[in-house]
């Protein structure tokens, strides 16, 4: 869908065709960090891991790296956030697949720690 001149009406029309928990994703704001949106914040963070502008062309040069790899690896200071922690809650709340996967939990708790998980 493209924004058009009602802009708003189609973005919010857009919003509202998503599921509860993709809301839920977009909607999340750090209250300890002046309430800036989570989504805003992962991009900062990222963006500074690899030293470039976060766009369209920047992720696609991770890609290949991404198939081999050895694209950048985050760091728990850029990955292990309470906006990465509550988007994954939202993801097992609503996620039966996410919810049960063990491997994914475990890797959780290998780059976070079993701390960030709650346990």
């Amino acid at each position: 869908m493209l924004v058009g001149e009602d802009g708003a009406t189609d973005l919010s029309t857009l919003f509202t065709e998503l599921p509860p928990y993709e809301q839920g994703f977009m909607c999340l704001a750090d209250t300890f960090n002046n309430s800036k949106w989570c989504i805003i914040d992962a991009f900062e963070r990222v963006k500074d891991v690899i030293h470039m502008p976060l766009n369209i062309y920047s992720v696609i040069l991770q890609i290949p790296l991404l198939l081999k790899g050895s694209s950048v690896v985050l760091s728990p200071n850029v990955s292990c956030t309470d906006c990465s922690l509550a988007t994954y809650a939202i993801a097992r709340q609503f996620s039966p697949l996410v919810a049960n996967e063990t491997g994914l939990y475990n890797d959780i708790v290998q780059h976070c720690g079993k701390d960030f998980v709650g346990e």
